[in-house]
């Protein structure tokens, strides 16, 4: 057997299901900004996997990587 690697693709962020921006806009009450582009991961099949949301902290400095499925809930790596 063979194992397909996931495809990825940079998108900007405006183009995230919307779903994914609802879960951004709580992470920004918190002082975490959205990067200006996110990583769809799609399977072997076409299908959208996760997304890979870059937040960063503009009052500290960090930043940080969250992996989301398309109905928003946060995946674990």
């Amino acid at each position: 057997t063979t194992t397909v690697e996931p495809v990825k693709a940079e998108i900007k962020s405006a183009d995230l299901p919307q779903s994914v921006k609802d879960l951004a806009i709580s992470f920004k009450s918190q002082g975490w900004d959205i990067a200006d582009t996110a990583t769809v991961v799609k399977e072997s099949t076409g299908g959208v996997a996760f997304y890979i949301v870059d937040f960063k902290n503009p009052t500290s400095g960090q930043s940080k990587s969250i992996n989301v499925d398309a109905k928003g809930n946060i995946v674990k790596k």
